[in-house]
């Protein structure tokens, strides 16, 4: 039987082929896309938040 140099590789190797394949559905991506989008607003708005806190504070201490 005829073993390819491919097989020899990775037989005789510490690394080894991905053996994991993972199905999810269609609305996983776009439900991920929509948490990231929500987080970013949240930092946004806190940093909006914070840069108004210090505009005041500047603008008391004048």
């Amino acid at each position: 039987m005829h073993t390819s140099l491919f097989d020899t590789y990775f037989a005789n190797s510490l690394f080894s082929p991905i053996d994991k394949i993972y199905v999810i559905a269609d609305s996983q991506p776009k439900e991920f896309k929509r948490k990231q989008r929500l987080e970013e607003l949240d930092n946004l708005e806190n940093a909006r938040k914070k840069l108004e806190k210090t505009y005041d504070t500047y603008q008391n201490h004048r």
